[in-house]
């Protein structure tokens, strides 16, 4: 589940960072064609954080791991950034237009607290979140008490710190769901994971199957078991029958094609369910043979006998799971290691 999100925050931000790197482009092209004037401030920050999430975005992409690395510098260089700017609207622009024109500061302010939130652990986003809230209010405060600014300014200004507060106890609040989220999320995936293997369970196959049947389009299940099972537990041990196990579900897993599902039946049996229009006889054969070729630790030379079914018109899950478990029993009863069909 941490992989998960650590991939999604990872897009998250392969996504932003173009688009905010566009705002600031945006931005200075319009001071450059329009009569007003670009301050330094507002050049220093727009350069800075330009760079910044043009390089953060190529080390994204060039290198998964350092994600972290780019969270944590994007989480201490933003802030200053935003500082500055801050500084900037409250000692100069204001004083000097008698009004706030806010401009990009107030649309983008709030997607720091998020990227917080998202970066660090609940406490330290809420006492990080806040201490730069709380810096800014303050410098806020004396920015006030020096101009005495309009009661329009101070009202917007008034207006955006509350919200700004709001804004990060709600996500403070949001990240506690999203943990119960998490957690539930983590429990449903072991109610429907083999704790042995790693693949969908029994239960989760029924779930796939039942999706299936409902959408009406063709498929087949392989249903496999592994050949004299008993007696490489019986001889070797069941550690080395888990491990057999475990190397025959990773063999299945890396050789599947990926539009089929493939879960642990129960046991020493496998399923496959096969769509997309495939031969599943000869799918069912390639994967026979891999398995067959492969030397095991220990045990060398494992086999897998298999049976095929194919849905038809007025089939039910059990009578689809019916033949493939004859068709099973059939190679069974023809000498093993084979393929059939009913």
């Amino acid at each position: 589940m941490f992989k998960e999100f650590q991939q999604l925050k990872r897009r998250i931000y392969l996504v932003v960072f173009p688009l905010f790197s566009l705002s600031l482009l945006v931005n200075q092209f319009h001071y450059r064609h329009s009569d007003s004037t670009l301050h330094f401030e507002d050049k220093l920050k727009d350069y800075l954080m330009l760079s910044w999430f043009l390089i953060g975005f190529l080390l994204l992409m060039i290198k998964k791991s350092s994600l972290r690395t780019v969270e944590l510098i994007t989480l201490g260089l933003v802030p200053i950034i935003l500082f500055i700017y801050l500084r900037h609207i409250l000692f100069v622009e204001i004083p000097r237009e008698d009004v706030l024109d806010s401009g990009t500061f107030l649309f983008w302010a709030p997607f720091l607290f998020i990227a917080i939130f998202i970066s660090l652990p609940k406490k330290q986003a809420l006492i990080y979140a806040l201490s730069i809230q709380t810096v800014n209010l303050v410098m806020t405060f004396f920015a006030y008490w020096q101009f005495q600014y309009p009661d329009d300014t101070t009202r917007i200004l008034f207006n955006f710190f509350i919200s700004q507060y709001v804004f990060i106890f709600a996500m403070f609040y949001f990240q506690e769901l999203f943990k119960v989220f998490l957690k539930n999320r983590e429990l449903e995936d072991m109610a429907s994971t083999d704790y042995l293997t790693g693949l969908p369970n029994r239960r989760k196959i029924d779930q796939i199957l039942n999706k299936q049947f409902r959408n009406g389009k063709a498929f087949s299940i392989i249903l496999l078991d592994i050949d004299h099972f008993k007696a490489i537990n019986d001889k070797y041990g069941h550690d080395i029958g888990d491990s057999v196990l475990k190397k025959i579900s990773s063999l299945l897993s890396a050789h599947k094609k990926d539009q089929h599902f493939l879960g642990r039946w129960g046991g020493e049996e496998f399923i496959m369910i096969v769509t997309g229009g495939t031969n599943t006889e000869e799918e069912a054969e390639r994967i026979r043979s891999i398995i067959e070729a492969h030397l095991f630790m220990d045990v060398q030379t494992v086999t897998a006998s298999f049976g095929i079914a194919t849905y038809e018109q007025g089939d039910d899950k059990r009578s689809l799971l019916n033949r493939a478990d004859s068709a099973l029993y059939l190679s069974k009863e023809n000498g093993r290691n084979r393929v059939s069909v009913l």
